[in-house]
């Protein structure tokens, strides 16, 4: 699934920013990528929250906004110890142009002619100015714990923002350490909110321990399209 790809490299050459509504040229820009006639374009982002020697493998991109300094450093020091709560694994976000490069890509496995790019423009069904963010979390002594996660995002004015719409994905397991683990997803109204496309999104997660832990995290829309 598209969610858990680890996005690891950018493709030199190739000017890159997040794009709330699609247009007729950038359509046929990623069209023509999905059909190898152009540079490969990057239609998702994806950071890693999994730890490996005490930091983050997305880099420093999580800061504590509730709770106190305790919550990342028990995050960082043991990121296997669930016995107070949950932890975010995987963050990752896509928008229109992640939906048309998924229906060429499609196309071409079916040996297809390329689609013609108002096709696909019609067949959008994200609302311009949204962007998808699926939440993957590990550690849950519950399924139905997921529900106690709270995730906004910071509008212009750095107010937290709730999402349009939330889903439940249904890629839920309890591992062999008897919890949960699954995603959840959240769709925002980005431009509504005044963030810049070519900027930082930062993301706030609240999850359901009860030491009242809350994280941000911080993406750069400027890494594609």
């Amino acid at each position: 699934m598209r969610k858990i790809l680890i996005l690891t490299s950018l493709f030199a050459g190739v000017a890159l920013a997040w794009t709330p509504t699609l247009d007729a040229t950038t359509t046929k820009r990623i069209i023509d990528s999905a059909y190898g006639r152009a540079d490969e374009v990057s239609t998702f982002q994806t950071l890693d929250l999994t730890v490996a020697e005490g930091k983050f493998k997305s880099g420093d991109v999580v800061k504590v906004v509730d709770g106190g300094p305790q919550c990342l450093a028990n995050w960082l020091k043991a990121p296997n110890d669930f016995s107070k709560g949950s932890y975010p694994k995987t963050i990752t976000m896509t928008g229109q142009a992640d939906d048309v490069f998924l229906a060429a890509t499609d196309a071409r496995n079916q040996f297809k002619s390329p689609p013609k790019p108002e096709e696909l423009i019609k067949a959008q069904t994200l609302p311009g100015g949204q962007l998808r963010v699926y939440l993957t979390m590990t550690g849950l002594k519950e399924e139905k714990l997921r529900n106690a996660y709270t995730v906004m995002i910071r509008n212009g004015k750095g107010a937290p923002t709730a999402p349009a719409k939330k889903i439940l994905v249904t890629d839920w397991q309890k591992g062999a350490n008897n919890l949960w683990e699954g995603s959840m997803l959240y769709q925002f109204d980005v431009s509504k909110a005044g963030v810049d496309p070519n900027g930082k999104l930062s993301i706030l997660i609240r999850n359901e321990s009860e030491d009242n832990c809350a994280f941000e995290v911080t993406a750069d829309l400027s890494t594609f399209l």
